[in-house]
């Protein structure tokens, strides 16, 4: 499987942008699925894309004719498929009539048309789940408030914006529900840090003061984001001066890492 990415990779364009983003939704392996999402953004890199020129590329036009329908042949019969806001399939037969669901081949349909129309359209709906859960996410972000580093996070290579407000340990770990984790546990069993990690291997870094207490994490007391930065990788987030600048990050990560942090440290 890694191979078969690796040579996907190396061909590169919209064709392998498309075969390899699937994986990237599908895989069930999490290292495998990791490894599908870096040589998508790889890929990307190569093509200069931004996230939303990315998320355009990666939208298959499945047989679709430029009305974003399709017709499908069964020989003396025709059936016209079109998508909703939701990209939910509707059919209607060739008087206009809707139907409930797309009509299996019958005896006095074409054997051969019919059933290669039926496989065409249960092949497409089964790609649309995926690609409708996707798009539909892509909206709601459009939809919602959005946030960014300041000019001055990015030159000092660290936010501090957070640090005033005091948070209940739960509600820090509550950052694990919305794809952060905690760092290994330190001397004494204490966690220090909180870590989101990107697709494109880097990681953003909370800092915690004074520590998470692994024993006992309901008796360590009201926590404090006193760091906020932008790491190369999982393993570099121990060292504050290895900080990277946030300019780098794409607008979606870090506005989704941003609000995060404000969701936990607003009352």
């Amino acid at each position: 499987m890694e191979t078969g990415l690796d040579v996907l990779t190396e061909i590169g364009g919209d064709t392998a942008l498309i075969h390899l983003h699937l994986p990237s939704r599908k895989i069930r392996n999490p290292g495998l699925r990791a490894l599908a999402e870096q040589r998508v953004q790889t890929i990307a890199d190569d093509l200069q894309l931004t996230t939303d020129q990315l998320g355009d590329r990666l939208v298959p036009d499945s047989g679709l004719d430029d009305q974003g329908s399709m017709t499908l042949d069964y020989g003396p019969r025709r059936f016209v498929v079109g998508f909703d806001e939701q990209l939910a399939p509707y059919m209607r037969d060739e008087t206009g009539k809707q139907l409930r669901t797309l009509p299996k081949p019958g005896p006095k349909d074409d054997p051969e048309l019919a059933e290669a129309a039926y496989r065409r359209f249960t092949g497409m709906r089964k790609d649309l789940r995926t690609l409708a859960a996707d798009q539909i996410r892509r909206f709601e972000q459009l939809a919602r408030q959005t946030h960014a580093f300041t000019p001055a996070e990015c030159d000092e290579r660290v936010a501090t914006r957070f640090a005033t407000a005091a948070i209940p340990p739960y509600r820090a770990l509550s950052l694990e529900h919305h794809g952060w984790h905690r760092a290994p546990a330190g001397f004494g069993g204490l966690i220090h840090h909180l870590l989101r990690e990107l697709p494109d291997g880097h990681t953003v870094v909370a800092d915690l003061a004074p520590e998470l207490v692994i024993s006992d994490i309901g008796e360590s007391g009201d926590q404090r984001i006193v760091r906020v930065r932008l790491c190369e990788s999982a393993y570099g987030y121990e060292d504050p001066d290895e900080a990277l600048s946030f300019g780098p990050l794409d607008a979606v990560t870090a506005s989704e890492a941003l609000r995060d942090l404000i969701g936990i440290t607003s009352d």
